[in-house]
């Protein structure tokens, strides 16, 4: 399991993690192995949403 580093991440959190066996890569801080994420929903009333990871410099955007 790899762990990006950052503030999001508690370390306690981490050696709770590895006390019950976890092996964790822990990095020190934020790295372009793990990637980023965008996402779309289109809600109930077929109206659409778009969501960029903040992480990455990323934003959505809907154009309509």
């Amino acid at each position: 399991m790899q762990c990006e580093g950052g503030d999001d991440i508690d370390p306690a959190v981490l050696d709770r993690l590895e006390a019950f066996g976890y092996e964790i890569g822990r990095w020190r801080g934020r790295n372009l192995f793990f990637g980023g994420v965008s996402a779309v929903e289109v809600r109930a009333d077929g109206a659409l949403a778009a969501a960029g990871d903040p992480r990455r410099g990323g934003y959505g955007l809907v154009v309509a």
